[in-house]
C-alpha cells in the first residue's frame, strides 16, 4: 500500500487580499524553480526544516496547495499549467515558520516568478450541506476529539521519530493526514485535523463544495475507509489504477462512510460558491 502524507493541513478561506502581493508579503530568502521532465507520475510536497520543497508538481497543483483550494475553485488556467512539471526548493531564515507561514511565502513566489494574477467570482454549482445524522448529535465511532495542538507542534523543532519495531504497526498518527491508496479503496488516517480541514478533504474527494451546518469546531482524530472514487492530493487526481475501481470494492462509498463512520450526513443542494479565476500567468524563467 502506497502512502501519501499530507502534512500541516491548516485550511482557511482565501481572501481577496491573499491574491496580491502586499508591501510586506512574506517571502522566501532563496528559491529555485526548475522544469522536471522525468516523465514520472509521483509527486512530492513538504516542509523540511527552514524551507519548502515541491517535486514534479504542475503549476495547477502548486496554486491549489498554496491557496488551499479545491479543483472546482480554480478556473481559467492554461493547459500547460496542468501538464508541465516543476521542482521547487525554497529556504527561509524566519525562525519557527509554520506550514501556513511557508504557504504564504509560496503564494508570493507564485506571484513573483509565475506572474500569477487571480480574482474572485461567485459561480452557482451543486454542493452538499453537512449535518448530523442523529437527532442527539452524537458522532460516529471513527471520529474523536484531539487534545494535541498540532499548529503549535508544527512551529516547534521536531526530533526524528524511531521506526516501529519489525512486525509492529506504526503508532497512531497524532498530527497530519495519511491516505493509504489500495486498488479499490482508500484508508484515511488523520490526527489532530481541524474540522474545517476535514470538510475540505471530504469535498476534494467528492468533487463538490461542502457547507458545514454542524457547528463543530476544534481538531479531531479520524480514521475512515471508503471506495476509491477519486481524490488524491490537491491538484493531482488519483492514479488511473485507483480511479473508477469502486465497483470492485467492499468498502462503503464516501457518502455512506461519512454517515456510518462519522455520524454525519451529506445533503445535496445548489448555491453560489466563491471561485478563483486566473487573469494571467507565465512560465517561470529557469534558475
Amino acid at each position: 500500500m502506497r502512502r501519501l502524507i499530507v502534512a500541516a493541513l491548516v485550511v482557511t478561506a482565501v481572501s481577496a487580499a491573499a491574491l496580491s502581493v502586499a508591501a510586506q508579503a512574506p517571502s522566501f530568502d532563496v528559491a529555485s524553480i526548475k522544469p522536471n521532465k522525468s516523465g514520472e507520475n509521483r509527486i512530492g510536497f513538504g516542509f523540511p526544516t527552514g524551507g519548502l520543497t515541491a517535486t514534479n508538481m504542475p503549476l495547477r497543483a502548486l496554486v491549489i496547495q498554496a491557496y488551499k483550494l479545491h479543483e472546482y475553485e480554480l478556473l481559467n488556467l492554461p493547459d500547460w499549467a496542468a501538464n508541465e512539471r516543476f521542482d521547487v526548493a525554497a529556504k527561509t531564515t524566519v525562525a519557527q515558520a509554520s506550514g501556513d507561514d511557508r504557504l504564504a511565502m509560496l503564494q508570493t513566489l507564485l506571484v513573483e516568478r509565475f506572474k500569477l494574477r487571480m480574482h474572485q467570482e461567485q459561480r452557482e454549482m451543486a454542493l452538499y450541506s453537512l449535518v448530523f445524522a442523529r437527532d442527539d448529535r452524537r458522532l460516529g465511532p471513527s471520529i474523536t476529539p484531539s487534545t494535541i495542538d498540532c499548529v503549535a507542534r508544527s512551529r516547534a523543532p521536531q526530533a526524528p521519530s524511531a521506526p516501529p519495531a519489525p512486525g509492529q504497526p506504526p503508532p497512531p498518527l497524532e498530527c497530519g493526514v495519511s491516505m493509504g491508496l489500495m486498488p479499490t479503496e482508500i484508508v484515511l488516517n488523520a490526527g489532530g485535523i481541524a474540522f474545517t480541514d476535514l470538510i475540505r478533504l471530504l469535498a476534494r474527494n467528492l468533487g463538490r463544495p461542502i457547507v458545514d451546518k454542524t457547528g463543530l469546531t476544534g481538531a479531531f482524530n479520524v480514521k475512515m475507509r471508503f471506495q476509491a472514487d477519486g481524490g488524491g492530493l490537491p491538484g493531482m487526481p488519483l492514479p488511473r489504477s485507483h480511479a473508477g475501481a469502486s465497483a470492485e470494492s467492499n468498502a462503503p462509498s464516501l457518502m455512506a462512510a461519512v454517515q456510518e463512520q462519522l455520524g454525519l450526513r451529506l445533503e445535496s443542494g445548489r448555491a453560489q460558491v466563491p471561485v478563483q479565476v486566473v487573469d494571467s500567468v507565465d512560465r517561470p524563467t529557469e534558475d
